[in-house]
């Protein structure tokens, strides 16, 4: 399955609207979409916008990736009409939008947690949803019954016809089943045929390029196979003249290979 065609050669854009600007709101952060279309920017990866959990938060505003609403907008960096503004004006100016979606967890207190039966999360022989990882501020979906699939995919169609996006970045997309990801992206292409999936993967510490190159059997394939981007990041990696070689001799050319960024979270000079 191929990527949409603009995808090849476009640059990507991350944008963290809580900093990007000193208002912090999605207003404010569209009027600096145009600067970014004359840097040649040609999709904005938004950083989770929806509305952050209070139960557990990190610190006084809380991770992004602690999601109480799948289908809302944080109230401290706007509303849905706000929104809508920014993907406008950011489709005026010949740049796409993809939503940062978090699959694998909710917040501790997010409305699936009290609207949805209680099978649709892992739990513990108390009855808590379980924590995934030392995430304390999140609550682990549960992939073994495929109403949450097609609780994900609802959510995920909400923002493609509703509000126009132009595909979604897949935080931590092997905590989920790759065949969650197939039908994804299969639901998505009836909707939008060019719909962007950019996959985030990590494969682990390997000591070696070639170690990474093995659990791209299982990792970096299997989310082309999904019609997503993986993504390494070099830090955590060996450099990239010890990988690139090895990933062509399996890929085949280096048009089929990952790219290698560094981590989203990480700090810029």
């Amino acid at each position: 399955m191929r990527h949409p065609q603009w995808s090849y050669d476009a640059v990507l854009y991350e944008m963290n609207i809580r900093q990007l600007t000193t208002e912090g709101t999605l207003r404010a952060a569209a009027e600096q979409l145009p600067r970014l279309a004359g840097l040649g920017i040609d999709a904005v990866w938004l950083m989770p916008v929806y509305p952050i959990g209070r139960l557990n938060r990190k610190g006084s505003l809380g991770s992004y990736y602690s999601i109480a609403d799948y289908c809302d907008i944080n109230p401290e960096i706007g509303t849905l009409v706000d929104f809508d503004y920014f993907v406008d004006k950011a489709h005026s100016l010949g740049i796409k939008v993809i939503l940062d979606w978090v699959a694998n967890h909710t917040a501790r207190d997010a409305k699936w947690l009290t609207d949805k039966p209680a099978d649709w999360y892992k739990r513990d022989e108390n009855g808590n949803a379980l924590i995934p990882w030392d995430w304390s501020d999140t609550a682990q979906l549960n992939y073994d019954n495929r109403d949450v699939w097609q609780g994900q995919i609802e959510a995920m169609k909400f923002w493609v016809t509703e509000h126009n996006i132009d595909g979604f970045r897949c935080d931590m997309a092997m905590l989920v089943p790759i065949e969650f990801w197939q039908v994804v992206r299969f639901s998505l292409q009836q909707i939008k045929p060019d719909i962007f999936l950019l996959a985030a993967r990590e494969l682990g510490l390997p000591a070696k390029a070639c170690a990474v190159v093995e659990d791209a059997k299982n990792g970096i394939l299997a989310a082309h196979r999904a019609g997503c981007y993986p993504i390494l990041v070099p830090d955590l990696y060996p450099p990239a003249e010890e990988i690139l070689p090895l990933l062509w001799h399996r890929a085949g050319s280096l048009w089929e290979i990952p790219a290698l960024v560094r981590a989203h979270n990480e700090g810029r000079a």
